[in-house]
């Protein structure tokens, strides 16, 4: 795989897209297996693969899966032909063959020659590499009808150059992780009509972009800025100064008077767990003014899908995602005018985000976000501020897709995951 490319998928991992919440059925998790490769050729250590298949790890968690076993293997450079030495795919071959193995995943692209090789050593399991999976789980997370179709073609881009004997690998298997979106309907084997799909996604998406810019202009003066960049650049840093939590090593911070900052952080407020969830809320505030006119304290809990018996249940009595659900309420409640939200889409499940985006693209006030949602991000953002590591920020129009668009431009990718 291409260096850069390989750079853009890291950076979606160090950017947390194991942060893309999946819903757990009954269903039983898939099990897979985990190659990871150290290639010294584009210097990757022991210890760096290591890390990466505890990414990889997490994102299978993510789409659904359970790992069962880990294989690694040193290489100077991939194999042309199965990306991993012949013993080495003997040795894996062997342990599925006495184990239940649902699917192999490797930490890296497979070449479609790779991919076709590989599947005929592993009849009936599926073998997928870490684009498959990040789609996979974009396919399961997207929520707008522009998530979904950059997603679709993406999968779409991605299965193309790998038809030779992808469709009947479709056929034997019907669904599952690595299989969700265009993979789930019905098997087109004809070259044309995938890259018509493609044209006609690619029509689409332009229309779509073409709408939310005039929804950017319906919202006016209205500010919704976004910070990205890689963890530990200073984000929530700066997020805690603007919040008055820490004081910045030179120069001040001015807040207007009429400012009413509320501060969203990663850190989870202390509760008392004895206290009723509706009396939380009226503590902060009775009601609360929004575009739509004042909100009671129990409107606004079941607004945000606290049911009547849940907002009279202690505190204590709430999972860990609805405390965070509670505390973000409380923070809403004191009806700021400036809104920091430090990665508020964490421990929330995507009906809240749904709720929570609704809110703020109607909140009349300012927002200031960091979030590792891509798509939460493309619909609440209208700007975005990229962190360099250096102490510098670039700013951006547009939410994330549109800096994705503009960071391809200028070097060259076309890389959209």
């Amino acid at each position: 795989m291409p260096k850069q490319q390989a750079s853009v998928l890291r950076y979606c991992s160090s950017l947390q897209i194991l942060l893309f919440y999946m819903y757990y059925t009954d269903q039983e998790a898939e099990k897979a297996i985990l190659v990871g490769v150290a290639l010294q050729s584009e210097g990757i250590t022991y210890e760096q693969m290591t890390e990466y298949l505890d990414e990889l790890s997490f994102l299978a968690e993510t789409a659904g899966a359970e790992t069962v076993k880990i294989f690694t293997q040193n290489l100077d450079k991939p194999v042309h032909a199965t990306f991993i030495g012949k013993g080495k795919l003997e040795e894996i071959k062997a342990y599925t063959e006495e184990n239940p193995v649902d699917m192999v995943i490797f930490d890296d692209e497979l070449s479609p020659t790779q991919l076709r090789n590989i599947e005929s050593v592993f009849p009936g399991i599926k073998v997928l590499d870490r684009t498959n999976l990040i789609l996979d789980i974009f396919a399961s997370r997207a929520r707008t009808a522009h998530a979904k179709t950059q997603v679709e073609l993406a999968q779409y881009q991605y299965l193309l150059p790998r038809l030779t004997g992808m469709w009947t690998h479709l056929e034997r298997q019907k669904g599952g992780i690595g299989l969700r979106g265009p993979g789930e309907t019905e098997i087109e084997t004809d070259r044309r009509i995938i890259r018509d799909k493609i044209s006609r996604l690619k029509n689409e998406l332009t229309k779509i972009d073409k709408q939310k810019v005039i929804q950017r202009k319906n919202r006016g003066k209205l500010v919704r800025v976004a910070l990205v960049g890689y963890t530990n650049v200073g984000k929530s840093t700066l997020m805690k100064m603007i919040a008055g939590w820490v004081k910045p090593d030179s120069g001040t911070i001015e807040i207007g008077q009429t400012v009413k900052l509320g501060y969203f952080s990663q850190e989870n407020e202390d509760m008392d767990t004895s206290l009723k969830v509706i009396d939380y809320i009226k503590n902060v505030a009775e009601y609360v003014k929004t575009k739509d006119g004042s909100i009671s304290a129990s409107q606004m809990l079941e607004r945000f899908l606290f049911t009547p018996d849940m907002q009279y249940a202690p505190i204590g009595k709430l999972s860990g995602g609805e405390k965070r659900r509670l505390y973000l309420l409380g923070v809403l409640q004191q009806g700021p005018n400036v809104l920091v939200m430090d990665e508020v889409t964490n421990e929330l499940d995507i009906p809240t985000l749904t709720i929570l985006e609704d809110y703020l693209n109607s909140f009349i006030g300012i927002v200031i976000l960091v979030s590792h949602d891509r798509y939460f991000l493309d619909n609440v953002a209208d700007r975005i501020f990229a962190f360099d590591g250096n102490g510098h920020f670039r700013q951006y129009e547009g939410g994330y897709t549109e800096y994705l668009d503009a960071k391809n431009r200028e070097t060259g990718s076309s890389i959209r995951i």
